[in-house]
C-alpha cells in the first residue's frame, strides 16, 4: 500500500510537471476548438491528462536505486516475467483458504488484483463516453495499453535500467482488459446522463469577461515565470548567475518581459502576447479599432513589469490587484493598463470578423 500511495502521488507531480509545459497551448487550443475553456467538458479533458499521469506513473515509478549492487541479482530475464494465467487467481483462493474471506479482502494479494481491474475502469469509461469507441475497440484498446505496461516493466523500461524491477504478470493483461471492459460498460449505460465531453463551438463574438481577460492576464504571469526560468538555467550554465545581485535579478527580468510583452506582441498582426494568445484575445486601440501599437504595448509593460523589477513579487502582485479593482469598477471592464493605454480587448472571432 506505501508503494502505491507513492505513485499516486507521483502522478500528481507528473501531472504538473506536463501541466507547466502545456499549460498555455493547451487552454489556446480548447479556446480556438470551442471558443470556450470552461465547465464539464474542460473537467473531463484535465481528468483525461490526469488519468494517463496516473498510468504513466504507476507504470515506470519509484525508480529502483541503481548504485544498490544488489538491484540485479543474476537472474534471467525470463524470471522477470509470470507467464501461467490464473496464478494470482490462485494465490488469492490459497490464502483465503488460509485466512477466511474478511481477510482476505483487505490482503495485499487480493488487493492486487483488485486495483488492476479498477485502475483500467476509467480507461474504458473514457474511450466509450468520450471518444465513443465500441467493445471490441475498448477491449483492444485496454489489452494493448496493458501490454505495453507490462512490457515496459518486463524489460526494466526497455533496457534503460540495468535489470528489470518489477513482474510482468500475464494475469495483469487479463484484469486489466476486465476492468476496461467493465469501464466501458459503465461509461456506455452513463452517455445518456452526462453532458457532452465535447461541447459544439461557440462563436466567440462576445465581448471577453473579466474571468476570461484574468485568465489572460495569469497567463502571461504564468509564461513569463516559466521562460525567467529556463533563461535563468542556460545563463548560469554559461556561467552567468542572474540571483548573484539584485540589479542583474532587476536586469533579467526586464529584458525578459520586455521580449514576452512588448517584442513579440509588436511583431504579431493581433499585438496579442503569450497569454493574451492563449485566451484567444486581440488588445486594440480605443481610438483606431486597430490592433494595438507599439507604444500601447510598452505602456501595459511598463506598469506591470517596471514595479515588479523594482519591488519583486510584491510590487506586482499590487499592480495586479489594482488592475482588477479598477476593472470592477468599469462597466468595459478594462483595467488599469487598459485605460493608460487607451487599450480593450475583444475576441480573435471578433477581430477577424471585423477584418473581413
Amino acid at each position: 500500500m506505501g508503494a502505491w500511495r507513492e505513485e499516486f502521488r507521483d502522478s500528481f507531480l507528473v501531472f504538473g510537471l506536463l501541466a507547466f509545459f502545456f499549460l498555455v497551448p493547451w487552454v489556446h487550443w480548447q479556446y480556438r476548438r470551442y471558443g470556450r475553456w470552461r465547465g464539464w467538458p474542460a473537467v473531463v479533458s484535465v481528468a483525461t491528462v490526469l488519468y494517463a499521469c496516473s498510468l504513466f506513473a504507476f507504470t515506470t515509478f519509484p525508480f529502483p536505486d541503481t548504485s544498490d549492487p544488489d538491484l540485479c541479482t543474476g537472474a534471467g530475464l525470463r524470471s522477470y516475467w509470470q507467464t501461467t494465467p490464473f496464478a494470482s487467481l490462485g494465490d488469492v483462493a490459497a490464502y483465503a483458504t488460509s485466512n477466511g474471506l474478511i481477510d482476505t479482502l483487505t490482503s495485499g494479494v487480493f488487493l492486487q488484483v483488485f486495483i488492476n481491474i479498477v485502475f483500467f475502469v476509467p480507461l474504458g469509461f473514457l474511450l466509450a463516453y468520450r471518444w465513443r469507441r465500441g467493445v471490441l475497440s475498448a477491449l483492444g484498446i485496454s489489452f494493448a495499453v496493458s501490454l505495453l505496461i507490462e512490457a515496459t516493466q518486463g524489460t526494466g523500461l526497455w533496457g534503460l535500467m540495468p535489470c528489470p524491477y518489477r513482474l510482468a504478470d500475464v494475469d495483469d493483461l487479463l484484469t486489466n482488459t476486465l476492468g476496461g471492459l467493465v469501464g466501458w460498460v459503465l461509461g456506455w449505460w452513463l452517455i445518456r446522463y452526462l453532458p457532452s465531453p465535447r461541447p459544439e463551438k461557440e462563436d466567440d463574438v462576445d465581448p471577453p469577461t473579466r474571468r476570461r481577460i484574468a485568465l489572460a492576464n495569469a497567463m502571461d504571469i504564468y509564461t513569463f515565470a516559466f521562460v525567467f526560468v529556463i533563461a535563468a538555467l542556460l545563463l548560469g550554465l554559461a556561467g552567468i548567475d542572474v540571483a548573484a545581485s539584485a540589479l542583474q535579478l532587476a536586469g533579467a527580468s526586464l529584458v525578459v518581459s520586455l521580449v514576452l510583452f512588448v517584442v513579440v506582441p509588436g511583431l504579431r498582426n493581433d499585438s496579442a502576447g503569450p497569454g493574451i494568445s492563449a485566451a484567444d484575445l486581440v488588445p486594440l486601440s480605443r481610438t483606431t479599432g486597430e490592433p494595438a501599437g507599439w507604444w500601447a504595448l510598452t505602456i501595459r509593460w511598463a506598469l506591470w513589469w517596471i514595479p515588479f523589477a523594482a519591488l519583486g513579487i510584491p510590487g506586482l502582485a499590487v499592480m495586479v490587484v489594482v488592475d482588477g479593482i479598477v476593472s470592477l469598477g468599469r462597466r468595459d471592464r478594462r483595467g488599469l493598463r487598459s485605460v493608460v493605454s487607451g487599450t480593450a480587448f475583444t475576441t480573435r472571432a471578433q477581430w477577424l470578423s471585423r477584418c473581413r
